[in-house]
């Protein structure tokens, strides 16, 4: 019915290409914003071919439309599903393949977001382990969002005709109205409340499909402003979008109000493209542009597989990973546009054939349509063959064998394991033990001396946050308060000496470690943790930003449970992540405020329980690694799982030295535990991974530290 807007195409390409490029290079910081410009392009489209629909004919044809939806979005949204799954399992472990295939599985049920929603997936998290399959979130709402948005509109069809009215056309705008202003008001209460389920979620995202679809019903007026004024709201449109990339954050509230100035970015450039381009929307219409939309739902299907995948062959971050990413993004978008999305759109699946021009107003290329599984068979065909070819032509040997398969801790140190049962290293003869930390040390170095992977124990697929917290919290002893604190100390009735632990989960991680040197040494142990609340006497907010009031609540009970108990030692253990959750905002990246805040906190701590404690010992956290779900993979080597201590491990020991020295009280490095002198640190050591994630350390290696630990205690 209406001409092809270019202006409209260009806006896909300009989304797109911001997205990609904040998910590849984090810039510009709000490249992420691109998604709420798709989101109002579909609004606006969509609606507006289900209003004239309406006003055509009195109905809306749902078998027809939704036949339409499953031929833009069905095809090539499984293939890409198949392959991501596929390729997980060809290059990474079977925990992660099955990690991914249940992504895959909501994935293609139109219903990732909330699934990654009720798994507290952090949308801004860049150092863990993320699933390929990620971005399908979007794809889940905008897919949702169709489910109910159609019977809006026949509603306001039947209210219009009950109440008289020739056109639905004003009911159907004060109804859209007020949907979108009641998403908009949940999105504002629900970024402060939960910000992983406002990111997610459909409902705090349909204010931004709805203003879409205002303009839909808008275009008459828009059409009768002047000329001039249009071009220029299409000008002012585009500028506030190009703005909105560098000047949102995801500090910004998202969806709300966060998302508000590219919202009405796209707004304004559609209602000014009404009618007519502006030669000053060359940004958009030029052919690059118009191709790149054309290719868009490809695009951003395959880009996000492609990021994290490729990782496998470019653990280090660069120009040969950007380059290789845009390569087989492109290459992959290309082809399976024109040999399966552009097909399937115009084949008689679920019905009849597609027109030449599909519901986002594109026009056809031609209209070739070859067989209906054809261009499916051709495309896996050729992913197929590519995904083949990298593995084949980037590991030509093969997978990385496990010829220390078996192998232990005191293996790696260069001793047998029946040499370390007995308690003397291999070929010692009458030489004297070494120390605990000369042991961890001389293990640490064989690990980054290593060149396969060995057979691990536990195992990588028995790894993760959620895994480790149930080992760890299975006597219920992970988070202390006043109705299991007596029955979670241990230690004999009569104990050498008794020692209570403050802090986070990193204290949580070090307890398996300080209970097994505490029994060999006939000492009490007395945990007084809580999860993301640190010792330091300071605000700090959950992971995600919201508050935690009741860190500084439990503080208060701990501390006086330790004056009451007076142990002869107080070990406090932080996350030093603690320095970017200040509740203050001074710690964004480990600033010299923060640092200074931390290390009065610490000593705040201290001075309320000194009096009552022999002594006070500040326990460094582990310095922060690779995941070894995402480092250890079939075609890499153990260079993969070895990181660098960060600088926000020196500036957390910065605040705690500086603590200890105000105090009086002991600061214990731990740095040469986990990593040689130059400060590369393994994914793990001998047969055992040091971390459950990229922070906690496995229980394993804990209970290995217990003599070093029990060296400081």
């Amino acid at each position: 019915m209406s001409r092809q807007r270019r202006d409209i195409q260009g806006l896909r390409a300009l989304a797109v290409v911001a997205v990609i490029l904040n998910h590849l290079f984090e810039r510009p910081a709000g490249g992420f914003v691109g998604v709420d410009v798709f989101f109002v392009i579909s609004g606006f489209l969509i609606s507006g071919l289900l209003v004239r629909e309406v006003a055509a004919s009195g109905r809306i044809d749902f078998g027809a439309f939704y036949a339409r939806r499953a031929r833009r979005i069905l095809p090539m949204a499984l293939l890409v599903v198949v392959v991501t799954v596929a390729a997980t399992y060809l290059l990474y472990n079977s925990a992660r393949g099955a990690s991914v295939r249940t992504d895959g599985i909501f994935a293609a049920l139109f219903a990732a977001n909330w699934h990654f929603a009720a798994v507290g997936t952090d949308y801004w998290q860049t150092d863990g382990v993320v699933s390929p399959l990620q971005h399908y979130w979007s794809l889940a709402v905008e897919e949702q969002f169709y489910l109910f948005w159609p019977w809006l509109i026949i509603a306001a069809a039947f209210i219009g005709m009950r109440t008289g009215r020739r056109s639905p056309t004003a009911v159907t705008a004060g109804l859209m109205a007020l949907v979108a202003a009641a998403s908009f008001g949940y999105a504002l209460w629900q970024v402060t409340a939960a910000p992983t389920w406002a990111y997610f979620s459909t409902f705090t995202r349909t204010w931004e499909l709805a203003a879409g679809a205002l303009a839909a019903l808008a275009l008459p007026l828009f059409g009768r402003l002047d000329a001039r004024l249009r071009s220029a709201m299409a000008v002012t449109g585009l500028m506030m979008i190009l703005a909105s990339l560098f000047v949102v954050h995801p500090d910004s509230g998202i969806p709300a109000p966060g998302t508000a100035l590219p919202v009405f970015g796209a707004v304004l450039v559609i209602a000014g493209g009404t009618g007519h381009t502006p030669r000053s929307m060359l940004l958009l219409t030029n052919p690059v542009s118009q191709y790149l939309g054309q290719i868009s739902y490809s695009l951003y299907l395959w880009h996000f597989p492609a990021i994290i995948l490729l990782r496998v062959f470019f653990p280090e971050s660069g120009t040969a990973y950007a380059l290789a990413v845009l390569s087989v993004t492109t290459v992959l978008s290309v082809l399976s546009f024109h040999l399966v999305e552009d097909p399937m759109r115009r084949s008689r699946l679920f019905g009849r054939a597609g027109t030449t021009r599909d519901p986002g107003g594109r026009q056809a290329l031609s209209n070739w349509a070859p067989p209906r599984w054809k261009p499916v068979a051709l495309a896996g065909q050729g992913v197929f063959t590519a995904v083949l070819a990298v593995v084949l032509l980037l590991n030509p040997a093969g997978p990385g064998g496990g010829s220390t398969s078996g192998a232990s801790l005191a293996t790696a140190a260069g001793t047998s394991t029946e040499d370390t049962e007995e308690g003397t290293p291999a070929g010692a003869g009458s030489a004297a033990k070494p120390e605990p930390a000369e042991e961890v040390a001389a293990a640490v170095s064989a690990a980054l001396a290593a060149r396969e992977f060995p057979e691990f124990s536990p195992s990588v697929e028995s790894l993760g946050t959620s895994a480790w917290i149930k080992e760890v919290n299975s006597d219920g002893c992970a988070e202390i308060t006043a109705s299991n604190f007596d029955g979670c100390a241990q230690g004999p009735p009569t104990p050498v000496k008794t020692v209570a632990v403050l802090g986070d989960s990193y204290a949580i991680a070090w307890m398996p470690g300080i209970r097994a040197a505490a029994e060999s040494a006939n000492f009490r142990v007395i945990p007084l943790t809580k999860g993301q609340c640190p010792a330091a006497s300071v605000q700090v907010t959950r992971d995600g930003g919201t508050d935690y009031p009741e860190c500084a609540e439990h503080r208060e009970w701990a501390l006086a449970q330790i004056r009451d108990i007076k142990p002869d030692l107080l070990i406090l253990a932080d996350a030093d992540n603690t320095l970017s959750r200040l509740a203050s905002g001074t710690g964004g990246d480990g600033t010299p405020s923060a640092v200074d805040e931390v290390q009065g906190g610490l000593s705040d701590t201290i001075a309320a329980v000194q009096d009552s404690v022999g002594e006070v010992l500040l326990l460094a956290p582990p310095p922060a690694g690779r995941n070894l779900q995402d480092c250890v993979t079939r075609v890499g080597s153990p260079t993969d799982c070895v990181s660098a201590v960060s600088q926000q491990w020196r500036q957390m020991q910065q605040a705690q030295e500086g603590a200890a020295g105000s105090t009086g009280a002991r600061y214990v490095a731990t740095d040469r535990w986990f990593c040689d002198a130059s400060g590369a640190c393994p994914g793990f050591v001998g047969s055992t991974p040091v971390r459950v994630d990229t922070s906690h350390i496995t229980p394993a290696y804990a209970r290995f530290l217990a003599p070093v630990l029990l060296g400081v205690m």
